[in-house]
């Protein structure tokens, strides 16, 4: 390393400090770890690529920095600061003030979206209450901080305060544990005397049957599921209930390992909290059972079987053994009075079949007798090279035809991918498919595939191959059962385009990583690529015509993410260049490298250092434009503000940006336009105290307790909404997010107030609160002045309607479910509910007019009618109904 910059005094050594470099690789993550020696110094081997180092020591801060290691090369990286930690000590209680073991001290922001998908919480600083109901955290940076705390059979606590230095103290912390209310009930038709102990009660809230409820050690989860266990003779109480609250119930024989998870052992039964002698009776559930047969009459012995209720999940894989084509299916668990049963079955060479029309009842045994599986229509695909010669070893996939909507629409297919980064090509691909799976096989010495397809459907034939331009034709309608359709697909004379990477200097870049583009896919491989020492790298084969090439942006650490691979013919810009591709030819390209400079800055919050605020470099835009909001990956460069508030960006390309800044205790983001020259650019931010109270009522004028207040920028009305839904067939993970979201919400006390703190001010604002039983209701738009305290922004529920959403006719949807919208007129933001079982549910609507509307059914799949207007008023009950037409 070089000396220190000017300015900046040298910190002392800590030796002993344990730093561990993480990174993406084939095989998963990798880890390589060090110790610094008595002078801090350290050295670290990895691979060429994006990393994540974290480094520990006791009585400081953890700090985590991502790096970028190239090839053949070492990178210095100077002096890392480290944070004197705070410390943070406590005591626990109930009531009474005795001690509460065992509760959960962990920040209140600890877990984010895209850990609740891995089925993971962040620990951050969470720690366990002692014997005697004491706590310490001893890792705390200066600044806010807020902390939740949780316990079997009590309501969550939390408390919050501000650490003043680096280094500082707090103790005497209390934390009073209410015990709320209980359900208690006892489970009858126990098989065994011991069968009690191997079981134990599911409580979670009303109406979140299908979400992502993931059990978690203290017995909580993100949607407030918890499980309480049973006595020996069968009763169980359920405690830490919030008063007048609907609660779901049901038995269940708890699995091990990492995820949890469980077998159920009675049908769900809903009961509000303080209810006594709630009964569970024990079942092994319901079944379905059928035998597979072919048009022969002879069994189908290899098949894919979904079934259920909620939702159609696998529970028999193609290569379980199916004796004769029986098939059954255990452990299902309807409602009392029955559900729609969902059955599909997918066998190789045999078309789908879904069932349609099914009742179970609790219990029930059902039996469908012979379900005859029709043969599929095949597609035999000829792959020939431009001269006319077969092609083997050919990448030949079906996939759903492109369609026009009418209007004027573009379709425009998109996958959706499980993935280490949002940057990374690599990962794990192929959680959801926007064109589905798709049918996929190779050629043979003759050129030929054959593959299977539904008799009737309208296809795209794509061909890759290593050594020829890839090639996407169709529409091919695939002729009736029994029958081939034929398709010859000619590989067009491949080219090639030798990019080199300069920079501005015109000197070569190695390690580049340079993105293809052309006819709206990506070529062959759809990776990037690397330029080698000499900055150059070769991309093809092609086809001939126009192809586009840009830089790609590399990886800041292996994040994990969902990201959006979109396949739409791009009218250029964000940085695509153009070369003309010749059949035979190598094309020449040279892409000019951006100047990338370090950014730093400090955030303050009055003048104060803000430790642990986010800040991002992220595209201007007049709305939401990335995911980060939903913990999905980043909009931009990201780092978070040490104990001084200050942050530092590396390979930051110049540019126009905006610069945002978020924080745990701050309710919302702040936007400022900055530009990045090309020098080492630095910025001082300094966000005011801006705060707004109030008190959330019902229409009765009585407090509402739990509500959740958020404040947002006004918006304008009927303007374009970007929606993302996400949701699997086993019942989660699941989103359900529009855009024009609000910041970080904040929830009533006992008494119904909110306090918002850190909201914009000088725009015009709306302060919204939501509760499930109750809907929502927003304020009149306000404007805020710069550090002012703006209180008595009262909220008030008014009584509210319910409109209940029936679509006849859905088949079984093995990948996803669709989506009901409630858009009251005047609004910008629709209201949406997951349809399952044909009914979607809409309760807590504020009286007025709506339009309702069904999304997400499939291509050549719509709903009659259109749309269904509604006039709700308070207290009513509607219904909508409308019918797939297919």
């Amino acid at each position: 390393p070089g000396p220190p910059r000017r300015g900046r005094p040298r910190g002392r050594a800590i030796p002993g400090a344990s730093l561990r470099l993480t990174q993406p690789g084939d095989g998963g993550e990798g880890t390589v770890e060090a110790e610094a020696d008595g002078e801090g110094a350290f050295s670290l081997m990895g691979v060429g690529g994006g990393g994540t180092l974290l480094v520990r020591a006791d009585g400081y801060v953890p700090l985590e920095r991502d790096v970028r290691l190239e090839t053949a090369s070492t990178v210095a990286l100077g002096q890392l600061a480290m944070s004197v930690a705070g410390r943070l000590s406590g005591r626990v209680v109930d009531p009474e003030g005795r001690g509460i073991a065992g509760a959960r001290i962990s920040a209140s922001n600890d877990l984010s979206l895209a850990e609740m998908l891995r089925g993971l919480g962040n620990p951050g600083d969470a720690v366990e209450s002692g014997p005697d109901g004491r706590f310490t955290i001893a890792t705390l940076r200066p600044g806010p901080y807020a902390f939740r705390v949780r316990r079997e059979g009590f309501l969550d606590g939390a408390f919050q305060g501000e650490l003043a230095r680096e280094g500082a103290e707090v103790d005497g912390v209390l934390v009073t544990l209410d015990p709320g209310v209980a359900i208690t009930g006892r489970v009858t038709g126990l098989p065994s005397a011991d069968a009690a102990d191997a079981l134990e009660v599911a409580v979670r809230s009303a109406g979140a049957e299908g979400a992502l409820a993931l059990e978690v050690p203290f017995g909580g989860g993100p949607f407030g599921g918890r499980a309480v266990k049973l006595s020996a003779d069968g009763t169980f109480r359920a405690a830490g209930l919030q008063a007048g609250r609907r609660y779901e119930l049901f038995l269940r024989a708890p699995k091990a390992g990492p995820l949890g998870g469980a077998a159920q052992r009675s049908s769900v039964v809903e009961a509000r909290a303080g209810d006594r002698g709630v009964t569970l009776g024990y079942s092994e559930g319901a079944s379905v059972r059928f035998v597979l047969m072919d048009g022969s009459g002879a069994p189908v012995t290899r098949a894919e079987v979904s079934a259920g209720l909620e939702w159609p999940r696998l529970r028999i894989r193609e290569g379980d053994p199916l004796p004769e084509g029986a098939v059954e299916v255990r452990g299902l668990f309807p409602k009392a009075g029955g559900q729609p049963l969902q059955v599909s079955v997918r066998a190789p060479g045999k078309a789908p079949w879904d069932a349609e029309g099914l009742r179970l009842a609790p219990e029930e045994a059902l039996d469908l007798g012979q379900v005859t599986l029709l043969d599929r229509g095949q597609v035999r695909v000829t792959v020939r090279s431009a001269a006319g010669d077969a092609v083997e070893g050919a990448e030949v996939r079906l996939v759903a035809a492109a369609t026009a909507n009418p209007g004027g629409s573009r379709v425009i297919r998109r996958s959706m991918r499980l993935s280490g980064d949002l940057a990374s090509p690599e990962g794990l691909e192929g959680l959801l498919d926007g064109e589905g799976p798709g049918a996929v096989g190779r050629t043979d010495g003759a050129g030929v595939c054959t593959l299977d397809a539904d008799a009737g459907s309208r296809v795209d034939v794509r061909v890759t191959h290593p050594e020829h331009a890839p090639s996407r034709s169709g529409p091919v309608e695939v002729l009736a059962v029994g029958q081939v359709t034929e398709h010859e697909v000619r590989l067009a004379a491949p080219g090639w385009v030798a990019v080199s990477v300069v920079d501005a200097k015109g000197n070569p870049v190695p390690d580049a990583l340079v993105e293809s583009r052309q006819s709206g896919m990506r070529r062959s491989g759809s990776a990037p690529v690397r330029t080698d020492a000499s900055g150059r790298v070769q991309v093809g084969p092609l086809a001939a015509g126009t192809a586009r090439f840009r830089l790609g942006e590399e990886s800041r650490g292996p994040r994990f993410a969902i990201s959006l691979s979109v396949e739409a013919d791009a009218a250029g810009g964000d940085g695509w260049s153009e070369v003309q591709v010749t059949a035979g030819e190598v094309a020449t390209l040279t892409l000019v490298a951006p100047n990338r400079v370090v950014v730093t800055g400090v955030v303050t919050e009055g003048g104060q250092p803000l430790a642990g605020a986010t800040v991002v470099l992220g595209a201007r835009s007049d709305g939401d434009g990335g995911l980060g909001f939903l913990g999905l990956g980043s909009d931009g460069p990201t780092e978070d503000t040490d104990g001084r508030g200050a942050f530092r960006l590396e390979d930051v390309e110049e540019g126009e940006y905006a610069l945002k800044v978020r924080h745990p205790e701050r309710a919302m983001e702040e936007s400022f336009d900055v530009e990045v020259e090309a020098i080492d650019t630095r910025f001082e931010v300094d966000l005011a105290v801006t705060v707004i109270e109030g008190r959330v009522t019902d229409a009765s004028g009585d407090p509402v307790v739990d509500a959740e207040v958020t404040a947002r920028r006004k918006g304008p009305s009927g303007g374009p909404t970007a929606m993302i839904a996400i949701s699997t067939s086993d019942g989660g993970p699941q989103v359900l997010s529009f855009g024009g979201l609000g910041g970080r919400a904040v929830r009533t006390d006992a008494d119904g107030r909110y306090r918002l703190r850190g909201v914009v001010p000088g725009v015009p604002l709306i302060v919204a609160a939501s509760e499930p039983s109750l809907g929502s209701t927003e304020s009149e738009p306000l404007e805020v002045e710069t550090g002012s305290l703006t209180v008595d922004v009262d909220l008030t529920f008014v009584q509210s309607g319910q409109v209940t959403v029936r679509v006849e006719g859905l088949q079984a949807d093995a990948l996803s479910a669709p989506l009901a919208l409630a858009r009251l007129d005047g609004s910008a933001q629709p209201t949406a509910e997951f349809v399952r079982d044909g009914v979607a549910s809409f309760q807590g609507l504020e009286p007025g007019a709506y339009t309702f509307s069904i999304v997400g059914l499939g291509e050549g799949v719509t709903v009659e009618p259109e749309s269904i207007a509604l006039e709700v008023g308070p207290g009513d009950e509607l219904e909508a109904a409308f019918t797939v037409q297919r």
